[in-house]
């Protein structure tokens, strides 16, 4: 009998919050436990919810091909010079803006593409094929909207509607001195004066922040408040002062522009999302987050693949198979097989999403530890093999094609893009909490 459970009652993990079941539950699937929104208690007091976007993508396969266009034009056309002189990729931005690609997971009835996650990983692959900057800043602006879309679908319409149509730019505001990038833990408070929130929030990084138009936030719930009892909001841009702070000096990534900020102002209490924060980033957020990377991680191994395979074709074609290259070709199989493990785990962890959020929809929420878990597998070692791949083919492209910084196979940028999957929510942290779960996990007890 753990503390805190009834009589014949359950306790189990997800995301990290235990919950108690005192209800039957319906079971779909191996591991996989469905359960009556009435009959769940979470211990902490917390709204459940699971899922995002409307699912209702009307021509997916169209948006994945006009994102391979993208991907292979003006994202691939920019993003020697974005890496060289260490700025925004504002012409890359702008094209997605103008393929309407910042509304992915706007709802339609709000302008929007009502985006899945089996699109949004596809898009990202895409993308990802020319530029690693642009396609993180596209998968980390479509996890803000995904959760403004899913908790402020009616406080924050016109907000949405704007970020479908004009296009705004979405930046996330929830890194902090002194708790690092612990999303579901926030020090500055929220100050509330009568129907003003009275703002005043400073970041150790925010990406893309000075070229956002929105911004989503969180802070402490008020000054009394611990810092696990978070709030978020979403605000435009003009409606408070920013100030940059430092500037963004990275082995990798500097399409992102990811700076120190300060953000100053007076906004009404409207901006504030209905809720705590912990759902949001738990059911929403973190999957969003997790299943774009690696969408993004899988595309940019793709380009660096398909570019050196092509000039090795050229080579093979012009000077035939050289026995002493045997090495070489041992290696290129060994990257496509890790390239299909990579691919296989980014869309079973995307379709299984997806599948848990229609079943949300029918009125079911989802309880499952290992749901959980794949979702930190695929952050750890998607970002390990991505590194992997992206290193094995420094070896064969050798000095000259691999090493050096060479805008025609890009395999060194690639190298130092992808390097930062593992430090982004560091693999370690996220390892420890799986270890976690998968203790709570063996604790699930029936009396």
């Amino acid at each position: 009998m753990v503390p805190g459970c009834g009589k014949g009652g359950l306790l189990y993990c997800r995301f990290g919050v235990i919950f108690h079941r005192s209800a039957p539950a319906h079971r779909s699937g191996p591991g996989r436990i469905l359960v009556r929104s009435e009959s769940m208690t979470n211990l902490s007091s917390l709204p459940v919810h699971f899922g995002v976007g409307d699912m209702t993508v009307r021509d997916p396969d169209g948006l994945v091909e006009k994102a391979r266009q993208l991907g292979r034009g003006v994202l691939w056309q920019h993003s020697g010079d974005v890496d060289r002189e260490n700025r925004f990729a504002s012409e890359s931005m702008q094209a997605l803006r103008d393929a309407g690609l910042l509304g992915f997971y706007v709802p339609t009835e709000l302008g929007g593409l009502g985006g899945d996650a089996r699109t949004y990983a596809r898009i990202a692959e895409q993308l990802a094929w020319g530029c690693m900057s642009t396609t993180m800043n596209w998968a980390m602006h479509a996890q803000q909207v995904s959760i403004i879309a899913k908790y402020g679908r009616m406080t924050h319409a016109d907000l949405l509607h704007e970020i479908a149509t004009k296009p705004r730019l979405v930046a996330s505001v929830t890194t902090e001195y002194g708790k690092g990038g612990d999303l579901l833990r926030a020090r500055t408070p929220l100050v509330i004066d009568g129907e003003t929130i009275r703002l005043k929030r400073a970041t150790p990084i925010t990406s893309y922040a000075m070229h956002a138009d929105a911004y989503f936030m969180i802070l402490r719930a008020s000054e009394t408040a611990p810092e696990s009892d978070v709030r978020a909001l979403a605000f435009r841009a003009e409606d408070i002062r920013r100030i940059q702070k430092g500037e963004w000096r990275a082995m990798g990534m500097h399409g992102t522009q990811s700076v120190p900020m300060e953000y100053e102002g007076d906004l009404p209490v409207s901006n504030l999302l209905p809720g705590p924060f912990r759902p949001m980033a738990t059911d929403t957020m973190i999957p969003v987050s997790l299943i774009g990377w690696g969408g993004a991680w899988l595309g940019a191994c793709k380009g660096a693949y398909e570019r050196l395979m092509r000039a090795e074709r050229d080579r093979v074609s012009e000077q035939g198979i050289d026995p002493d290259k045997d090495s070489t070709f041992a290696r290129l199989a060994r990257v496509r097989v890790y390239i299909e493990m990579l691919e296989s785990h980014v869309y079973r962890v995307a379709d299984e999403y997806d599948a848990i959020s229609r079943s949300v929809s029918e009125g079911f929420q989802f309880r499952d530890t290992k749901f959980a878990i794949a979702l930190t597998s695929l952050k750890v070692t998607g970002s390990e093999i991505a590194f992997q791949i992206i290193d094995e083919l420094v070896q064969v492209g050798g000095i000259g094609r691999g090493y050096l910084n060479n805008d025609k196979f890009a395999i060194e940028r690639v190298f130092r893009d992808l390097r930062s999957g593992a430090v982004m929510q560091n693999n370690d942290r996220l390892l420890e909490t799986s270890g976690r779960l998968l203790v709570l996990d063996a604790m699930r007890i029936v009396e």
